[in-house]
């Protein structure tokens, strides 16, 4: 009788600890999809980030550094530095002029890019946001 105690104490521990993992376990699955899902809502809702290609605004941002930008601004003003889309395609500069309909896009690097000067004043539903932060890694 005492040896089917001991037996029946042991599985009983086993049941515990198994429920515990079974526990933790789902715990860290839960808390990795609210990240995730987080993550996402951040980046697709609020913010935006891409990789700089060109070297059309160096030397302040040089080519393969990585850009935050806010989807959220609405209060451009000149000298913000902007993410914007121009045929199709994401484009970084810098708020020269602007009025009510559209901004006036320069480079810092005036001397290799095309800029507004080329492809004329975009249109304000054509900025996608305001960088935040920009983050240089070394070549």
């Amino acid at each position: 009788m005492a040896e089917t105690y001991v037996e029946m104490s042991d599985v009983i521990e086993r049941l515990i600890k198994k429920e515990r993992k079974r526990k933790q376990l789902a715990g860290i699955l839960r808390l990795t999809f609210s990240t995730v899902l987080l993550c996402y809502l951040l980046f697709q809702i609020l913010f935006g980030i891409t990789i700089i290609k060109g070297t059309s605004m160096e030397p302040g941002i040089p080519e393969n550094s990585v850009v935050v930008y806010s989807r959220l601004e609405k209060a451009y003003k000149a000298n913000d530095v902007v993410i914007a889309e121009v045929d199709r395609q994401q484009v970084i500069k810098r708020i020269y002029s602007l009025d009510e309909k559209s901004v006036f896009l320069l480079s810092d690097n005036l001397e290799n890019s095309i800029d507004s000067r080329t492809f004329g004043a975009v249109a304000m539903e054509q900025l996608k946001g305001k960088v935040i932060f920009t983050f240089h890694f070394f070549q």
